[in-house]
């Protein structure tokens, strides 16, 4: 009304902390559980050249379109590719969640996307039976 600009940015939490140990623990958790649900990803291949052209890219993703040629041709990565990427990065600059938490789960998911919703029940079923032998085994210890 005044002619004051208010404004602010809303980022996911995932963004800014993928796993809130600390916050938890000052809350009051008393065991913290973390599951590793995302990819380990291997480097991002740079060999498409230096220049490129988004029309060509989307012609050969969408149609097959190839030249014939002696050396394959690489994309660059896809926008989801690079902000999946970025959704882990600032995680991965962290000390590692392993010595922060007290029980870490590893589900077998890397066959699954993370756009992958309508696997919610497919991947709810592999991470129970990574976690229930693993739970029982982290209880037994105390």
């Amino acid at each position: 009304e005044d002619g004051t600009v208010v404004s602010s940015l809303l980022v996911d939490g995932g963004y800014v902390n993928q796993y809130p140990i600390e916050v938890l623990k000052e809350h009051g958790a008393g065991v913290v559980v973390c599951i590793k649900a995302c990819p380990d990803y291997s480097p991002v291949n740079t060999d498409y050249g230096d220049v490129v052209r988004g029309g060509l890219i989307w012609l050969r993703r969408t149609f097959c379109c190839r030249r014939r040629s002696a050396e394959a041709v690489v994309d660059p990565p896809t926008q989801a590719e690079i902000q999946e990427r970025l959704m882990f990065l600032v995680e991965n600059m962290k000390e590692s969640e392993t010595s922060r938490s007290d029980l870490m789960l590893y589900p077998e998911i890397q066959n699954y996307g993370l756009l992958d919703f309508a696997k919610y029940e497919e991947i709810a079923d592999v991470g129970y039976r990574e976690a229930l032998p693993r739970l029982k085994e982290f209880l037994a210890r105390d």
